[in-house]
């Protein structure tokens, strides 16, 4: 089996380890201000968003970045085209895309993806259900970010991101968010 299928227990290694680094200062409630944006809060986040999807497994945003067979899966953007517009993970199709040739993905692993995570959950949970193989990518966009991989609009990586709103605006130094 392809490292890339290899998720579970590993990723939820990662998320614990990351959720005990986690300072008390930054993990009580939502960041301050002061709080500089971290992978702590985004895994923090994550996990109590899960709780929503427990049954769909998880996908490590390094374990897509090194993958060496990136032809068995898709990766889908499940935000909203106002989101979408600002960036995208490269190579990835949004919802309407794989909506409207579901057929034409067959046999495909799924990994949804949105700001951090809970959408994607809840879209992956309702493929899951209808016989697909799909799997959610840990921490979303933020994730995939501060996990190192750089975002594209129009083809050209860009360093802007769409958030959501300010409770997920956590992208790693050297990001604009946009809400």
């Amino acid at each position: 089996m392809p490292t890339l299928l290899k998720y579970g227990f590993t990723s939820l290694l990662l998320i614990a380890g990351a959720i005990a680094l986690c300072s008390s200062a930054i993990c009580v409630g939502r960041p301050s201000g002061d709080a500089p944006p971290s992978a702590e809060v985004v895994a923090r986040l994550y996990q109590q968003y899960k709780r929503h999807f427990p049954d769909v497994p998880d996908i490590d945003p390094g374990e897509i970045m090194s993958a060496t067979n990136r032809e068995s899966v898709i990766l889908v953007d499940v935000r909203d085209k106002k989101e979408q517009a600002v960036s995208m993970i490269p190579g990835a199709i949004t919802q309407t895309q794989f909506e409207k040739d579901r057929e034409g993905y067959k046999g495909q692993t799924v990994v949804t993806y949105c700001t951090i995570g809970y959408r994607a959950g809840l879209y992956a949970k309702r493929l899951r259900k209808q016989g697909w193989k799909a799997l959610n990518l840990t921490g979303s966009i933020l994730g995939w970010v501060h996990a190192g991989g750089h975002v594209e609009h129009n083809g050209v990586i860009t360093n802007r991101v769409h958030v959501y709103g300010k409770k997920w605006d956590l992208l790693p130094e050297g990001y604009e968010s946009v809400k």
